[in-house]
């Protein structure tokens, strides 16, 4: 009987070994999400700000899976999920790692820091980059975007919520700052009394 599984529980030893490497993602816990087209600093933000340590490097699609930190701020504790370069086009044409991005943005997002690279070192126009963030504000609604001019030691050429450099480690704890109110999480207390 197990000769006549073997191709079934290889199927099954397949699968359990790929859900080994997915992150664990609660639900109930505050989460931030970092979008925004490939190379503009998503990657370098998360791993300043949280335990997380996704690739870097200086060409686009290094981050080819959806990442995960954690940091605390006030005895809560936030996720932070590191997406991969979003790019502007229809859901149809988007490869799976597009759709991994869109989908924690659409089930996960209590607020989206949208970075854009105004130094345009990430290969991308900066009204390109701000269509795709209208775009995602349109889709998401109920979820607040804000607007972070990474690279800003370079180019400050855009109107931004927000302006930092993670490599200067100018105005980075701001940002987390403004995404922590944004998300205005209170934890649910016990009754007491």
């Amino acid at each position: 009987m197990v000769e006549e599984a073997e191709d079934d529980l290889a199927r099954i030893s397949e699968a359990r070994d790929e859900l080994r490497t997915l992150p664990e993602i609660h639900p109930d816990e505050p989460t931030i999400v970092v979008a925004g087209y490939p190379n503009v600093g998503k990657s370098s933000f998360v791993n300043d700000v949280t335990n997380a340590r996704g690739e870097t490097a200086s060409y686009p699609f290094t981050t080819r899976g959806i990442g995960l930190g954690h940091f605390e701020r006030d005895r809560i504790r936030y996720q932070i999920v590191d997406t991969p370069g979003l790019l502007d086009r229809p859901p149809e044409e988007r490869n799976d790692i597009e759709s991994q991005a869109v989908s924690a943005l659409e089930h996960l997002a209590d607020c989206v820091l949208f970075l854009v690279d105004a130094s345009l070192d990430c290969g991308y126009p900066v009204d390109v980059q701000l269509e795709l963030r209208d775009a995602v504000e349109k889709q998401f609604a109920d979820v607040p975007v804000l607007t972070v001019c990474n690279k800003a030691d370079r180019s400050r050429n855009v109107e931004a919520d927000h302006y930092m450099s993670v490599a200067e480690g100018e105005n980075v704890d701001a940002v987390l700052d403004a995404a922590v109110e944004a998300v205005g999480y209170e934890p649910e207390l016990p009754f007491d009394g």
